[in-house]
C-alpha cells in the first residue's frame, strides 16, 4: 500500500522511469528530441483564438509568460522511437513500413505508461505498452511512443 500524495508520486516517477528503461532496452529504443522548449511562446494575437471566454484551470491565461507575455516553455518533449530501420522480410531497405504510434492519456503518466497505479501494482507487462512494442518489433514495424505529458499534466 501506498499513500497517495508526495510517496506516491515518488514511488510513482521512479517506475516509470525503469518501466521506460526496460522498453527502450527490450525493443531498441532511444530517446529522441522532438522539441526542445526553447522556441517562443504564442503571441498575443495567437492567444486570442485559443482562449475561451470563461477559464479553465488548463487555459492559455494560467500558462508561465515571459516579460513580453509569449508562454515559456521550460522542458523539452521527446519521444521513444526504434534505433534501427526495419528491413522487409525480403532484405529490401527501400519500401516505407508503416509506424506503430503509441500515445498515452492526459494525466501523470509518461511515455508507453497506461496506468501508474496499474504498474505499481500489477506490473509491467500489463501497464506498459512493452508488448505492444515487441510484437510491432517482431513485425517489422516502426515505433514511435510520445509523452504527451512531459510538460506537466495540466497542459
Amino acid at each position: 500500500f501506498i499513500a497517495d500524495g508526495k510517496m506516491f508520486d515518488a514511488v510513482a516517477h521512479v517506475c516509470q522511469a525503469t518501466a521506460q528503461e526496460i522498453m527502450a532496452e527490450k525493443c531498441n529504443l532511444a530517446w529522441v528530441t522532438v522539441c526542445d522548449g526553447k522556441g517562443g511562446g504564442l503571441r498575443a494575437e495567437q492567444q486570442a483564438h485559443y482562449s475561451c471566454s470563461k477559464p479553465r484551470s488548463n487555459s492559455v491565461e494560467e500558462w508561465p509568460r515571459d516579460e513580453r507575455g509569449d508562454i515559456l516553455i521550460r522542458e523539452p518533449i521527446r519521444a521513444l522511437v526504434g534505433r534501427e530501420q526495419p528491413f522487409d522480410h525480403d532484405g529490401a531497405k527501400d519500401r516505407p513500413r508503416d509506424t506503430f504510434l503509441v500515445v498515452t492519456g492526459k494525466g501523470k503518466v509518461r511515455a508507453g505508461i497506461f496506468s501508474r497505479s496499474h504498474l505499481m501494482t500489477t506490473g509491467l507487462e500489463p501497464s506498459t505498452a512493452l508488448p505492444l512494442l515487441c510484437e510491432a518489433r517482431d513485425r517489422g514495424m516502426n515505433c514511435v511512443v510520445i509523452d504527451p505529458n512531459a510538460r506537466g499534466d495540466r497542459f
